[in-house]
């Protein structure tokens, strides 16, 4: 079993945690827009820190970006943040990248979300080879099955496994009717 601790908003200290129980760590100071502006100085001390651990992750953008967008705008700005955390992911040395569906409940009925996530993941993921480097975590969903079909179309469309699911369980708490049953 692989187990990450996340570093929100205290990378230091959380690797210290990493680094007692030799666990890896999931960045997430790349989840910040003004962290993505100026990010050198950053990918060289996360690299240094993290050099010795097991696992490294990434948690990516996610600030108001909605990948189903029916707006070429919105979907357009999904993109170029999630194509900078892709490209920090590979230059920190990152195992995996975490990244947010951008599902939002009542937006879209499932159908539609469903199809425009799928366009834009196909989009998105043509050039990016790498199976079970990118999971999509959920967030805001009642429950998984709309991500499940999703994950599944796209592995499906490149034949491989392109994308995972990253299950948050303090999400499905915070935002599940159905907790785990």
């Amino acid at each position: 079993m692989k187990i990450s601790v996340s570093d929100w908003a205290n990378f230091e200290q959380v690797m210290q945690i990493a680094m007692k129980f030799k666990v890896g760590i999931e960045v997430q100071e790349f989840t910040r827009p003004a962290n993505l502006a100026n990010p050198d100085v950053l990918i060289n001390h996360i690299r240094e820190r993290t050099k010795n651990l097991a696992l490294l992750g990434m948690h990516g953008p996610f600030s108001e970006l909605v990948p189903a967008s029916r707006d070429p705008l919105v979907q357009q700005a999904a993109r170029t943040r999630l194509q900078q955390g892709y490209e920090l992911a590979k230059k920190i040395g990152a195992q995996h990248l975490i990244l947010h569906t951008g599902f939002f409940s009542k937006t879209y009925d499932r159908q539609t979300w469903i199809q425009n996530s799928y366009d834009f993941w196909k989009d998105f993921l043509r050039d990016k080879p790498e199976a079970g480097l990118i999971h999509l975590e959920n967030v805001y969903e009642d429950e998984p099955s709309a991500l499940v079909t999703l994950v599944e179309q796209v592995n499906q469309f490149f034949e491989d496994e392109r994308l995972t699911v990253c299950l948050d369980v303090g999400h499905v708490n915070a935002n599940s009717s159905h907790g785990f049953e």
